[in-house]
């Protein structure tokens, strides 16, 4: 799916569905949908998320200080085929990393969207961290 930039640039990378139930009897596990223009899509649960490695985020907000631990929003990408595309003299300015020009759209279950580059998810891009919890 391709933006209206006139570059055209921009591209759906991946639509990320938080599967939470809904109500606490709800006993389904919770799942993370990846989908889009990557090579494979797949439901992961905790354990696969797990098997990918956690990275822990800790910020203060108002005195209160809060913690989570999730899994780098670049791993999970690059666990199903995601690359950047290569760099260097020889690459056309047109392709050089042409995959941190795509985004990555996040869905929650309740309808909440954010959007982020896919450079700003990936490590040594910045200082920020996308993290899926």
């Amino acid at each position: 799916m391709r933006s209206s930039s006139p570059s055209g640039a921009v591209a759906l990378l991946c639509l990320v569905v938080l599967g939470l139930p809904a109500r606490a009897e709800e006993t389904a596990p919770a799942k993370v949908d990846v989908s889009g223009a990557l090579p494979r899509s797949a439901s992961l649960g905790q354990a696969e998320l797990s098997a990918l490695g956690g990275s822990a985020s800790t910020w203060t907000v108002h005195g209160s200080r809060h913690q989570v631990t999730g899994v780098r929003l670049d791993k999970v990408l690059t666990h199903l085929g995601f690359t950047p595309a290569p760099m260097g003299k020889d690459v056309p300015v047109a392709e050089k990393r042409a995959g941190f020009r795509k985004v990555v759209v996040a869905t929650a279950r309740d309808g909440y969207q954010a959007v982020f580059s896919v450079a700003e998810c990936c490590q040594g891009m910045g200082p920020g961290e996308v993290l899926v919890v």
